[in-house]
């Protein structure tokens, strides 16, 4: 993999998928705009200190910025809706004030929904966005997951999102790791559907982007 091309790639992605400039990526990522628009022009190539920097920018993993098919195009084609995509996936995981960082985006009485479980089922609901945020992160720890954006699209008032997720969690069983085991990643593609307040042609208009709820619906894990 060449990681200079791959980032030259990437950036531009990831800067409309966020609505971001470079001049705000700039001051995200505290690198100079001049320095941004040399690795874009291909003049130098990213340090592991730059892409960091970068990568907190953009508020994703390192990974994100090599990602090999990511894709070049707007997720949904409406921005506020992209911008949202971004913003709650790059939050969901990371603790600290991700809650303060993406709360805008979830009404006050927001759910989460398990799409495997039974719709009488009083384990279908789920933890509010707050809870949510908190569990994640006492199960991640400090290596969050991966979350790859491999598609996204619209209903009349749904995002339908369909993610991988990468488990970077390492082996923790006392036995295993006497035995010397090999670190384990889980992968998971799931689809994450969100429920939202107005509908796509308001909020194309003038309404924001609020969800009321998400359900998950898992399609396959596979561990490598």
């Amino acid at each position: 993999m060449d990681v200079s091309k791959a980032v030259q790639k990437n950036i531009p992605i990831l800067l409309a998928r966020t609505s971001m400039s470079q001049a705000t990526l700039s001051a995200k990522s505290k690198l100079s705009k001049t320095s941004i628009q040399r690795i874009l022009a291909g003049e130098v190539s990213p340090t592991l200190h730059t892409l960091q920097a970068l990568a907190d920018g953009f508020g994703v993993t390192p990974a994100t910025l090599i990602e090999a098919d990511l894709v070049r195009k707007s997720l949904t084609g409406v921005k506020k809706i992209d911008k949202a995509i971004s913003a709650v996936y790059q939050h969901l995981h990371n603790g600290g004030d991700a809650y303060n960082l993406i709360k805008k985006y979830f009404a006050d009485d927001y759910r989460l929904n398990y799409g495997d479980q039974q719709l009488d089922s009083p384990t279908r609901t789920g933890p509010t966005i707050k809870d949510e945020i908190e569990s994640n992160t006492a199960r991640h720890g400090h290596l969050p997951p991966l979350i790859t954006i491999k598609a996204a699209w619209l209903a009349n008032d749904q995002v339908f999102v369909y993610l991988r997720i990468t488990d970077q969690d390492v082996v923790h069983d006392p036995i295993a790791v006497g035995l010397n085991a090999k670190p384990s990643k889980q992968e998971a593609h799931v689809i994450d559907v969100w429920s939202l307040q107005h509908n796509i042609k308001n909020i194309i208009a003038d309404k924001p982007v609020v969800i009321t709820t998400r359900t998950l619906k898992y399609l396959e894990n596979t561990m490598s």
